[in-house]
């Protein structure tokens, strides 16, 4: 058995999954895949302030301005860079119907045993 696979019409439209990992043939982990999902909204709004701060800090630094609106620039950058991982992103368990089921939190898990492959 491969693993519980992914069944993308149960997810909700906002969610896009980006990586899924399946157990590798004889392991103990029960069938159950691992999908990294990640909020479309959110990765638009915090890619976009992530750009923005970036451009903030080549601007600032093309015209001398202070080192003040560098680090702004940066806080910015970093700010978007949160928001884009943030809400209902991280890493989740594939239930049996093939919908996710159990979050599993946003740092990576261990996956030692499994074959990652990229979502279609």
């Amino acid at each position: 058995m491969i693993g519980t696979v992914f069944d993308r019409t149960n997810l909700p439209p906002d969610l896009w999954v980006n990586r899924a990992w399946v157990p590798e043939e004889g392991t103990a982990r029960g069938g159950r895949s691992i999908v990294y999902v990640t909020e479309r909204r959110g990765r638009r709004i915090g890619g976009t302030l992530a750009v923005l701060g970036f451009l903030v800090i080549l601007v600032s630094g093309a015209v001398h301005a202070p080192v003040t609106l560098i680090g702004l620039g940066l806080i910015i950058s970093v700010i978007g860079a949160m928001y884009a991982a943030g809400g209902r992103s991280g890493f989740y368990e594939v239930a049996e119907d093939g919908s996710l089921g159990e979050f599993l939190g946003r740092t990576k898990p261990r996956l030692d045993s499994m074959r990652g492959m990229r979502a279609r």
